[in-house]
């Protein structure tokens, strides 16, 4: 699936805005992986770009708080994936 110019330029900005954790929590920049939130009671068929969040590799799967490895503990540390959704939203 190709993607379109305006999808291109949001991916862009969630690169440039950094892993919206370490932003949130610590005040740095960390380059970010795409995370594709799943938002309870919602298939994963026709994702919108718009549903993603920029997350460090540790927070997203290279350590024991990163989300696709204790997503438990993440959600209770730093926030639901929809938390950190409304909050990147809002940054952009």
């Amino acid at each position: 699936m190709t993607m379109t110019k305006k999808e291109k330029q949001l991916n862009n900005k969630l690169v440039d805005l950094g892993c919206i954790v370490c932003k949130l929590y610590f005040n740095v920049y960390s380059p970010p992986e795409l995370h594709h939130v799943k938002i309870s009671g919602q298939s994963s068929m026709g994702k919108k770009q718009a549903e993603k969040i920029p997350l460090c590799p540790n927070h997203h799967r290279n350590s024991a708080m990163a989300f696709h490895v204790n997503r438990k503990a993440f959600n209770k540390a730093y926030g639901s994936q929809e938390y950190l959704l409304t909050k990147t939203l809002e940054l952009l």
